[in-house]
């Protein structure tokens, strides 16, 4: 086993949370285990009074980025810093980008699409991020690093990082990871009483397929040390294994399947879509004649 474990750098990127930061940066060091990670964190929250701490700057290699500029340009420049690092080294099979937010909490998930991009010859695997445009979600993605450094342009993301990211990788160069799909609520499912624990602004929190965790601790709670526990908690349950130790589990909430079956709820786009398709099909035939 330990001949088939690939070399791959993982880029955390941040720039408030700091708190999401360090527990990613746990789960990684204690969960995943069926390849060799090597810890990078880009955080560009410095000079606005979000310190690191010593825990990142000792379990990681720490990127300082000294300048924000926004919420969407400033992700995409953390994204650019850390890759600029990257592209130095030449012992990584693979690149993994992930927001400090997003808690994968076992490496299955990895393991499994690494398989699938060596037997599709694909070269970037990610979710969907919009169903209905098709755009590929950034805040978690497995790209090849050989791949990556001949195709850099990919990462100079607009203020629409999604679209843009979907625009430029190839179709045949693109494996969907489909246990992280739908990352929305199909509106017809909105009228559900939903926990905040589950939905949160029509995104989902929890990915159960894929053992994942994610969004804003704040929603969770209005202090932040409350928050992080509930999300710690969470983690414990879903996991079904105690990866914050003295940490209170806190239950699974209800309809938690609702994730995984809401890509089978019908969406307005189908039927959008559908129309359209058989409206030009119909003129076609009307043409012909």
């Amino acid at each position: 086993m330990e001949d088939n474990k690939k070399n791959i750098a993982v880029l955390i990127r941040t720039y408030s949370r700091i708190l999401d930061t360090e527990a990613l940066i746990h789960i990684i060091k204690t969960k995943w285990n069926k390849h060799k990670y090597t810890i990078f964190v880009v955080h560009n929250g410095e000079n606005d009074g979000y310190l690191a701490t010593n825990y990142m700057k000792e379990n990681s290699h720490y990127i300082q980025v000294k300048e924000n500029t926004g919420h969407r340009t400033g992700a995409a420049s953390l994204v650019k810093e850390g890759f600029n690092v990257l592209k130095n080294r030449q012992d990584f099979s693979h690149y993994i980008f992930i927001e400090s937010d997003f808690w994968l909490l076992d490496d299955n998930l990895i393991d499994n699409y690494l398989k699938k991009m060596d037997k599709n010859k694909t070269k970037i695997a990610a979710a969907i991020w919009v169903e209905k445009i098709r755009s590929v979600a950034v805040d978690f993605f497995i790209a090849d690093a050989d791949y990556l450094k001949k195709n850099s342009l990919l990462l100079d993301w607009d203020n629409h990082a999604e679209q843009y990211f979907a625009k430029y990788i190839p179709h045949e160069d693109l494996t969907i990871i489909e246990e992280l799909r739908p990352v929305h609520l199909p509106r017809l499912a909105r009228f559900l009483n939903l926990s905040i624990q589950l939905i949160d602004g029509d995104r989902f929190r929890i990915f159960p397929k894929a053992t994942a965790l994610t969004h804003h601790i704040e929603t969770l709670a209005s202090d932040k040390n409350k928050a992080i526990q509930i999300k710690k908690g969470l983690a414990n349950s879903l996991a079904k294994t105690e990866i914050f130790p003295a940490i209170q589990d806190v239950p699974a909430p209800q309809k938690l399947y609702i994730q995984y079956f809401s890509k089978f709820i019908p969406q307005s786009w189908w039927i959008k879509y559908i129309t359209k398709h058989l409206t030009l099909f119909f003129n076609k035939i009307l043409f012909f004649k």
